[in-house]
């Protein structure tokens, strides 16, 4: 049975998602054609960095007080300049 590997079903492989029969499917796929194959190492690539950037910390209270003064003080000009 010849099965057709989507960008969805890549990327249900890459977060663990997949029945065995599915996952067996998926790296046959892999291993038989090179355009998914390189799909396959982008998306994980980006799965893995995206991973990496979750571990950021938030930023502090001021920071994010100071992203709001400015907001409000911007629309405030704009308010005045129209």
């Amino acid at each position: 049975m010849k099965y057709h590997i989507s960008a969805d079903d890549l990327i249900r492989y890459i977060y663990k998602e997949v029945s065995f029969m599915e996952k067996l499917a998926i790296e046959k796929a892999i291993r038989r054609d090179a355009h998914l194959r390189e799909q396959y190492q982008e998306m994980s690539r980006a799965f893995h960095q995206l991973d990496e950037l979750s571990h950021l910390e938030s930023p502090t209270t001021g920071v994010l007080d100071n992203i709001l003064t400015y907001s409000k003080l911007s629309n405030l000009q704009t308010e005045f300049s129209a």
